[in-house]
């Protein structure tokens, strides 16, 4: 079922936009799913508490976050807030660098056939209330990402969730996905809490008892003992004001994309250290005009794409050029399908376009493309939010090298509201976006007909088919072969033209921490790992 324009506008993600949720008190505790009694475990808090007092924050560390924003990892879409979630909370699995999952809160896990997976906890993990992780918890929390604006779209194959144990449960979905678990790397809550701060299973736990709330180490967790900071302070800045706070130690790390405006106000000395995304900047296309349904001219554009510049110029070397689909700091990306250009990129499009059949027949500069009558002529249209000077530069050096060639195009700046509106519309022939493909590298958004990236049309059922046959490859070498017969596929019928996948940043002062690793997940799910460059290793 096509989805409805505006519906397609809500639900691409093209340039990590967010929105502020409101806080929301924990209701009382009710029946979990089956009618039995909820476990008991005390009085329902809004606010987390340990079972001993903890040891106060301090040590001069501090965070930047949003009182008037919930830190509901769930629920909440509130960018500031969502970079301490990984302090407070923890997912069944966590990503590695090469984007495969490992457990975290699952101990094991098994699927006969990629469809219904039954998962155990691990045994005995305390939570900031003072109770135990169960399987009421992992569901409950399963369902209300569901339910969630943030990861419903990623959870949408799921069609049921049942507790079969005090730390079983299992999940079944529509179609089989073996790589499934990369998508459950959310935030675990407590059975029944809902508020701005329910209790999770975190090395740290927000605490509002003094003048200001603070992040205090959890005594309780199981890395405790490796713990090297013991709280954090929390700061209030707006963005425009957290390089001048990160300046003067008022805030003393923060994420950031090092193309983005967070990270270009920095005074201080710092360390950056990058980590991998799934956030892939890439070429759309509308099939609105005779020439761009020609899959040749759309490869001819794919070849105007210097991934080399783009990269170390307009991305400052922070991205992996984007040869084919996956990224390359994916395990399933190989780089035996990476085929670069043995001569000028010009030329090698010249003759991609004098094999169509496109001349310049009036002397005016500009090729026609053939057709019945002879040749027609033919402007189009590229979009780009305005909003990124990175991808704006992008996108001009692809439209300047296609002008170049006598392919008219005009490059059109939009503020982000009024680009997401003429995508949606179908008023465009090429555009220039970022979106965060899930972690399982399922291209459904854009490569399934009528969802919600597929704007032009440039869609097929036949791509929809090899990417479900890579999800639903049940070993690695068929998976990998899968993979290969996809991005050969992507590469010559062009749908979409892959560039970059881009890199993040956790930000610090110098010379303040070793052994600091962000990762996919959290800037913060390694922090047991983290070392104080002051600190003596016993």
């Amino acid at each position: 079922m096509t989805a409805k324009p505006f519906a397609k506008a809500a639900c691409a993600v093209l340039a990590l936009a967010v929105l502020t949720s409101c806080s929301v008190l924990a209701p009382a505790q009710s029946a979990p799913p089956g009618g039995s009694p909820a476990p008991d475990y005390g009085a329902v808090s809004a606010t987390p508490r340990p079972s001993s007092p903890p040891e106060a924050a301090g040590g001069g560390f501090s965070l930047r976050y949003n009182p008037n924003a919930s830190m509901n990892p769930i629920s909440s879409t509130d960018p500031v807030n969502a970079q301490l979630s990984s302090l407070l909370f923890e997912g069944l699995f966590a990503l590695n660098p090469d984007f495969t999952a490992r457990p975290v809160l699952c101990e094991s896990f098994e699927t006969a056939d990629g469809v219904k997976y039954d998962f155990r906890l691990l045994p005995d993990v305390a939570m900031t209330n003072g109770s135990t992780l169960d399987a009421y918890d992992a569901v409950y929390s399963i369902e209300q990402a569901r339910k969630s604006a943030r990861y419903s779209k990623r959870l949408a194959e799921i069609t049921g969730v049942s507790r079969s144990g005090a730390l079983e449960f299992s999940v079944t979905l529509k179609v089989p996905n073996y790589l499934f678990p990369a998508l459950l790397d959310f935030a675990v809550v407590k059975y029944g809490y809902d508020g701005s701060v329910p209790p999770g299973t975190g090395p740290y736990w927000y605490d509002a008892s003094g003048s200001s709330p603070k992040l205090t180490a959890f005594s309780r967790h199981r890395n405790a003992d490796e713990l090297q900071i013991p709280g954090f302070g929390l700061a209030v800045c707006s963005d425009s004001e957290l390089g001048e706070y990160f300046t003067r130690q008022d805030i003393t790390f923060f994420g950031a994309d090092p193309n983005g405006s967070l990270a270009t106000e920095i005074r201080r000395d710092h360390e950056a250290r990058f980590y991998g995304t799934t956030n892939l900047q890439y070429v759309g296309f509308g099939l609105r005009t005779p020439v761009m349904l020609d899959a040749r001219f759309r490869r001819a554009v794919a070849l105007a794409v210097n991934r080399e510049k783009i990269v170390s110029e307009y991305l400052g070397g922070h991205a992996k050029e984007a040869w084919t689909p996956f990224s390359p700091g994916s395990v399933w990306f190989d780089e035996a399908w990476v085929t670069k250009p043995t001569e000028d990129a010009r030329i090698l499009i010249s003759r991609l376009l004098s094999d169509i059949g496109m001349e310049d027949s009036d002397a005016d500069s500009w090729l026609e493309y053939p057709d019945a009558s002879g040749f027609s002529a033919f402007a189009l249209t590229m979009l780009v939010s305005g909003e990124n000077n990175a991808r704006v530069a992008a996108a001009r050096s692809i439209a300047d090298t296609l002008t170049m060639l006598g392919i008219d195009v005009a490059l059109v700046e939009l503020p982000f509201a009024d680009f997401t509106q003429r995508l949606a519309s179908g008023d465009f022939d090429l555009y220039y976006a970022e979106t965060k493909i899930p972690a399982d590298f399922d291209f459904s958004a854009l490569l399934s007909p009528g969802e919600p990236l597929d704007f032009g049309g440039a869609a097929t059922y036949e791509l929809a088919e090899l990417n479900a046959a890579f999800l639903g490859a049940d070993s690695d070498f068929a998976r990998r072969g899968a993979a290969a017969a996809l991005a050969a596929a992507v590469r010559d019928s062009a749908p979409f033209v892959p560039v970059a996948y881009t890199e993040h940043a956790l930000y610090s002062p110098r010379n303040l921490l070793r052994d600091a690793a962000p990762t996919p997940s959290g800037l913060y799910v390694q922090i047991s790992g983290w070392r104080r460059a002051d600190a003596v290793d016993t």
